[in-house]
C-alpha cells in the first residue's frame, strides 16, 4: 500500500486504499480533488478523456460517504435516495452502472445501486423511474399527486 500517498489515505476510507493498491494502481489526481472540493462543500465539474476515471471520481464523494456511513442494519426503515444519476442516454446509464458495480462488488461497499428507464414497471417498490427529463416532470407530476409513498430516481 506504499504507492497510495497521504493525500489519498487522509481522503478515502480504508476499503478504497487497499482496493487501489491491490490492483497496483494508486488514485488519480483528479478524483482526490473532486473528493476534497466535493467533501469541502463546493460543486465540481470534471473534464477528462475517456480512460481517465471519470465514471469513479464523479461516485468518489457519494460512496466514500456511504462507506463511512455503514450499512443500514436489517429491518430499518428506507430512508431515501442518497445519489441520483440523470442519464441522457439508456445505454449511458446501463454503462455507468456496469462501470460503478465493478469497484464497488470488489471493495464489497455497503451500497445498493439501481437502474431505472421508462422500462421500469411504474409498479417497482418505491420507486418510479424515466430515462428522458421530460418524463421525469410528469411522473414527478403524478408521483406527488398519487403515490406519496414514492420516490424518483433515474
Amino acid at each position: 500500500m506504499d504507492q497510495i500517498d497521504s493525500e489519498a489515505r487522509a481522503l478515502l476510507p480504508a476499503a478504497f486504499t487497499r482496493w487501489f493498491a491491490e490492483k497496483g494502481w494508486r488514485p488519480r489526481a483528479h478524483q482526490l480533488e473532486l473528493l476534497a472540493r466535493a467533501e469541502a462543500g463546493e460543486s465540481t465539474l470534471l473534464i477528462a478523456p475517456t480512460g481517465a476515471g471519470k465514471t469513479l471520481a464523479g461516485f468518489l464523494p457519494s460512496l466514500t460517504d456511504l462507506t463511512r456511513r455503514g450499512k443500514i442494519p436489517p429491518g430499518s426503515a428506507f430512508t431515501g435516495i442518497h445519489t441520483l444519476y440523470v442519464s441522457p442516454l439508456k445505454a449511458l446509464a446501463i454503462d455507468i452502472e456496469r462501470n460503478l458495480m465493478k469497484p464497488v462488488e470488489e471493495m464489497g461497499l455497503p451500497v445498493t445501486v439501481e437502474n431505472r428507464t421508462g422500462d421500469t414497471p411504474n409498479a417497482s417498490p418505491f420507486i418510479i423511474a424515466c430515462s428522458m427529463l421530460g418524463a421525469v416532470v410528469l411522473d414527478l407530476t403524478l408521483a406527488i399527486n398519487h403515490r406519496n409513498d414514492r420516490y424518483i430516481a433515474v
